[in-house]
């Protein structure tokens, strides 16, 4: 087990960040070419990942390489409010870890401290996958996590690019 801490995500690991969000941004361009473009998989702006810092419940997983931390994984979550539940969530809308240091627990590490978060807020925690991604479902059931809610999408072509339609 390699040594790694989890702590609150600063705003100096930006570029640490930006590069695992982009790895993972380039894994579902693959699974959903339909969706993602090469800027959008590979774009996470200083703007957003701030505001993610502010305002979410954001933690980092980093090891010290000569003295330096270094991230190597994160987990980014939000509190929702559903008009269907009485509880709120803990909405997981981003988990990645350095493709270099996958397999060695630190999903379920971040997943284990967002979980505990969410106990000590009486949420519960929520998330989305892509359906064609198979080995974030695999990992997910291995934590106990079960398919609740089903969604449904349909690709409505030029919608808004029909030159005639201006509405």
């Amino acid at each position: 087990m390699i040594d790694v801490r989890i702590r609150r995500t600063k705003l100096t690991d930006y570029e640490d960040i930006k590069a695992i969000s982009s790895e993972i941004g380039l894994m579902h361009k693959e699974l959903r070419p339909d969706v993602f473009t090469i800027s959008s998989a590979l774009e996470l702006s200083r703007e957003r990942f701030e505001e993610s810092v502010r305002t979410h419940y954001m933690i980092s997983a980093v090891i010290v390489v000569r003295d330096v931390e270094r991230v190597v994984g994160f987990l980014d979550a939000i509190k929702e409010d559903y008009s269907y539940s009485k509880d709120s969530a803990l909405f997981i809308s981003e988990i990645g870890v350095r493709e270099k240091y996958r397999k060695h627990g630190i999903g379920s590490y971040l997943m284990e401290k967002a979980e505990a978060f969410a106990k000590r807020n009486g949420m519960f925690v929520a998330l989305n996958i892509w359906q064609s991604n198979r080995k974030a479902l695999a990992f997910y059931e291995r934590l106990g996590y079960v398919p609740r809610t089903i969604v449904l999408e349909k690709k409505i072509s030029d919608l808004y690019n029909n030159e005639n339609d201006k509405d």
